[in-house]
């Protein structure tokens, strides 16, 4: 926290144009540090620094205008701050162009485009790299919105190179392409992950037994997000610590959890959605027809102590009291609930069907 006298003399100068320090303060108000959380004015001081030449501010603009961050989504815009961010000499923007590409955002689908991009910019990442590769010698592939759809019969005449891509809420698809074996392997693992699960019970308590024995089963994969101390690590694993192969390795990081609880909960028909915040990946699950809001990667110390947890099952005005629980991906047409989820500790903790897991 810095002091007052410091934060007017970022504001004085940030109004007067200094790229720095409009740089500095619509990180402020992106990460709600310093001042209350404003993704709208943090876009304008981003805005504001690209207009002037920053290349590094075009890049934020960019991703702004991809995720609908302060602003309208306009991929098209999104492509016209990153090349202008390339053309400045930012190479994150590169990486970043790529995953339009990989998606056709704002510019027509391009797999070979994206294979380019990430060969130089994500040569770490051998996963997508092969995925990439695969597509561009011919390998087939499908688009789904859950892994439950491969178990419709249209899909059997897949063979185990050809590509699988799960969509999800998030129209850019970071994370969801997978090859056909590695899915066969994914499904036997949320098989085997459901057996001891009594689904025969009410919603509430299928659910329950699901996000406890989750929270006892993945790890958090530290090394997978400390760019500082484990850069190559995090890099070969940027994509597999974040998608459904964290259900086979045992551990993931915050978006992997959302997508292997999203994934699990609608095999046994519970709707679930990953939502993510500027920083944290979480969902919102549909109980008895209301909308609710949970954080397993929160929870899951707590669970695993046998304490009471505070990020399952609440409404969305609970929720948002934690900055990084702010979705830019949310949905404000769904039926939200207004309030927490009755006595949801006590149904954990007390059933008998939880104390078996």
């Amino acid at each position: 926290m810095i002091n007052q006298e410091k934060l007017e003399y970022t504001i004085n100068k940030a109004n007067e144009g200094d790229i720095d320090c409009l740089l500095e303060l619509g990180s402020y108000y992106e990460e709600g540090k310093n001042v209350e959380q404003d993704f709208v004015k943090a876009f304008e001081c981003y805005k504001k620094a690209a207009d002037n030449g920053s290349d590094e501010a075009c890049n934020y603009v960019g991703l702004f205008y991809q995720d609908g961050i302060g602003v309208d989504k306009d991929y098209n815009e999104a492509v016209n701050y990153f090349n202008k961010a390339i053309a400045y000499g930012d190479t994150h923007a590169n990486g970043n162009l790529g995953y339009l590409y990989l998606n056709g955002l704002g510019v027509k689908r391009d797999y070979e485009k994206a294979y380019e991009i990430f060969k130089e910019y994500h040569q770490n990442d051998k996963y997508i790299l092969n995925i990439l590769k695969q597509i561009n010698n011919g390998s087939k592939f499908v688009e789904i919105n859950n892994i439950n759809e491969l178990k419709n019969k249209k899909y059997n005449e897949l063979e185990d190179n050809d590509i699988v891509i799960i969509n999800d809420n998030d129209n850019v698809n970071y994370h969801g392409y997978y090859e056909y074996r590695i899915c066969k392997k994914i499904i036997n693992a949320i098989g085997n992950f459901l057996e001891d699960i009594d689904i025969s019970q009410s919603e509430i308590d299928t659910f329950i037994q699901i996000y406890v024995k989750l929270a006892n089963t993945l790890l958090y994969d530290h090394d997978a997000c400390d760019y500082e101390n484990c850069m190559d690590y995090a890099l070969e694993n940027a994509t597999t610590t974040r998608n459904l192969v964290g259900i086979l390795k045992g551990k993931s990081v915050c978006r992997g959890h959302a997508k292997i609880l999203k994934n699990i909960l609608n095999f046994v028909n519970i709707d679930s959605r990953t939502l993510s915040s500027y920083d944290h990946a979480f969902n919102k699950v549909k109980i008895d027809e209301k909308w609710y809001y949970c954080d397993l990667t929160k929870d899951i110390l707590n669970i695993k102590k046998g304490k009471e947890i505070e990020n399952c099952l609440i409404s969305k005005k609970e929720f948002e009291n934690c900055i990084s629980h702010i979705a830019f991906n949310d949905n404000k047409f769904d039926n939200n609930s207004d309030s927490t989820y009755l006595n949801i500790n006590e149904i954990i903790w007390n059933s008998k069907n939880i104390k078996k897991i």
